[in-house]
């Protein structure tokens, strides 16, 4: 299973895993001297970020179009 979430690798890194998700992408918070600094650190995720990350994995691992769903919330999952 794969999320792509507006939220944070710092939190997602932590509990994906633990929930059996495969892959995940967030935005990631920059730190400065083990300290969080208040920026996204890289791209910031968002719908346009999330479709491509979704089309692209479905691609990867050959996900018929008909298992393909999205939920109607921040986060978006891809089976």
């Amino acid at each position: 299973m794969g999320v792509v979430s507006g939220g944070f690798h710092e939190i997602l890194d932590h509990i994906a895993p633990e929930l059996g998700v495969d892959h995940w992408r967030a935005n990631r918070l920059t730190v400065t001297e083990e300290v969080l600094a208040g920026t996204v650190d890289g791209e910031i995720v968002d719908g346009g970020v999330k479709a491509v990350m979704l089309r692209r994995w479905a691609e990867e691992f050959s996900v018929p179009r008909g298992r393909r769903s999205r939920s109607a919330t921040a986060r978006t999952t891809c089976r």
